[in-house]
């Protein structure tokens, strides 16, 4: 059987984390643009504009690579990184569950507008999962 030293190891997960990165920063790019796209307002609420499709279809693109990456990212990680990530998605779930809920009941409410408030969301779920991430790997170290 082949045994990486140490030193392999540390180069594996450079070249792992490398990867992520890699991918993580295109899926980015791509939700910035969707964000930027989507944040313009509607001038005609009837007819949707072909800014509109663009948008309706950069944004799910978007996600379905960030789902891509996060899948792909999940199989190059080792066991004890996969357990990490799934640590933080466990604690990440429900606050988005609950985030979610708060902000539906708000705007059925009429205190809230839902658009902005989802994208928040969306990007503060995001942001979340990464640092658990980080926070869990520390501690675990």
């Amino acid at each position: 059987m082949n045994k990486t030293t140490p030193q392999q190891e540390t180069t594996n997960e450079i070249n792992r984390r490398r990867t992520n990165l890699r991918d993580g920063l295109a899926v980015a790019v791509l939700l910035f643009i969707a964000l930027l796209i989507g944040s313009a307002p509607q001038t005609n609420l009837g007819h949707p504009s072909t800014r509109d499709f663009a948008w309706a279809t950069i944004s799910y693109v978007g996600v379905l690579a960030l789902l891509l990456v996060s899948y792909l990212g999940y199989r190059r990680a080792d066991e004890r990184q996969q357990l990490v990530q799934l640590k933080a998605a466990a604690f990440t779930f429900p606050i988005v569950l609950l985030g979610l809920f708060t902000a539906e009941m708000l705007y059925s409410l009429k205190q809230i507008n839902l658009n902005p408030v989802v994208q928040i969301l969306f990007i503060g779920s995001i942001t979340l999962w990464l640092l658990l991430q980080k926070q869990i790997e520390h501690r675990n170290r």
